[in-house]
């Protein structure tokens, strides 16, 4: 059975750490913020345990499921934090004419943020948040800015809408991880539910996602 919307405990240490959005066993299809998404099936997966039954966030009321420590396989699921990554709002690139060549694809955001971090060093925007460049998270690693893909399927799955985005502490404006040209990057716009090509020298926020 699918565990979207519940909440993930990423490394099994006690601390929740976001809100299950997708779910490979499962898969699905859809369209969130105007722009569609694919997720894919798979299988061979790590096992799974519930360690609390039931957790109350910003995403509602659900269990809380964690991998069981030893097990080994493939991942399941994706998962956004329940936070921003950082306070405030960043740059994408702070001027034009600087291009990585990234997807829109759901499941491209880990290799997308890669290569941007590849590209642009310590930069001091986007790509030189902390939690960017180290890929961690509540003390886990293995976080990344999502696809766009990845966003239309969070806002999607989890029923996301102009009227209750903020209710769920979900800033207005987030950068994704897919540039879209050498000036501009797209961003999800949860205030009028759109996605948008946005000037890479915009100020947006930044939320980070994983898989576990």
């Amino acid at each position: 059975e699918t565990q979207v919307a519940n909440y993930a405990d990423v490394d099994g240490n006690g601390t929740v750490d976001g809100v299950i959005y997708a779910d490979l066993a499962i898969g699905g299809s859809g369209s969130g913020l105007g722009q569609s998404y694919t997720i894919p099936t798979s299988s061979g997966f790590k096992k799974y345990e519930v360690t609390q039954e039931s957790y109350s966030g910003s995403f509602g009321t659900g269990q809380v499921i964690a991998p069981v420590s030893g097990s080994s396989g493939n991942e399941r699921f994706y998962v956004m934090a329940l936070e921003n990554a950082a306070s405030g709002t960043y740059q994408f690139w702070s001027s034009g004419g600087t291009r990585v060549v990234t997807s829109t694809d759901f499941g491209t955001g880990e290799s997308n943020t890669a290569a941007m971090k590849a590209k642009s060093g310590s930069s001091s925007y986007l790509w030189g948040i902390s939690e960017v460049q180290s890929g961690t998270w509540n003390g886990s690693g293995g976080w990344y800015v999502p696809s766009r893909g990845e966003w239309s399927a969070f806002a999607d799955q989890l029923d996301i809408t102009t009227s209750n985005n903020s209710s769920k502490g979900l800033s207005n404006l987030y950068w994704s991880s897919s540039q879209s040209s050498a000036n501009t990057a797209w961003s999800a716009y949860f205030y009028n539910g759109s996605f948008n090509r946005s000037y890479v020298n915009s100020n947006y926020c930044v939320r980070l996602g994983t898989t576990f």
